[in-house]
């Protein structure tokens, strides 16, 4: 189900009462907007990656995946900090056609066709800073459904394995 109607995010509250009213069946309307609007919460693994990130402790990340490509982060660090931030998901594709067309002394003939590849591995980017000057930086890959993996660097020098 398409997130976006004529380039507009329909989750914007201006636009999501218009995208809900053209759907067909008024309960199934609410509960596809409800869908939409509540995006997939997702709990991140952090594996030590050096003996500064395993003196200090694994964080705990939160991802909220909206299928966009861009949504909150939340780290919570071993000593209490919190970290908020974004991350990004470049999700990218090629979409190509041709045509082919043959000619004999008695018959013609045309061919035509349209390939599309998308990636199965989309640069995955994340930055997260708190209030105590804590700044974390991942980057790495996912897939299409949305699961990948990425090495955090703190500004402290700790790297993790992130796994989501």
């Amino acid at each position: 189900m398409p997130l976006f109607d004529s380039g507009r995010d329909v989750r914007s509250s201006r636009y999501a009462a218009a995208w809900a009213a053209s759907l067909k069946g008024s309960s199934m309307r609410w509960i596809i907007v409800a869908l939409l609007l509540s995006g997939c919460g997702r709990a991140v693994s952090m594996v030590p990656l050096n003996d500064a990130a395993a003196a200090a402790g694994n964080p705990k990340m939160d991802l909220t995946l909206y299928g966009t490509g861009y949504g909150p982060a939340v780290v919570t660090m071993p000593n209490g900090d919190v970290l908020n931030g974004n991350y990004r998901l470049a999700v990218g594709g090629v979409v190509t056609s041709g045509t082919a067309v043959a000619y004999t002394a008695r018959r013609s003939a045309v061919a035509s066709g349209t390939a599309v590849s998308t990636s199965l591995q989309n640069p995955f980017t994340l930055q997260a800073a708190g209030s105590r000057g804590v700044s974390i930086v991942c980057s790495g890959s996912a897939g299409g459904m949305g699961h990948g993996d990425a090495v955090c660097t703190t500004n402290n020098g700790a790297q993790y394995q992130m796994m989501f």
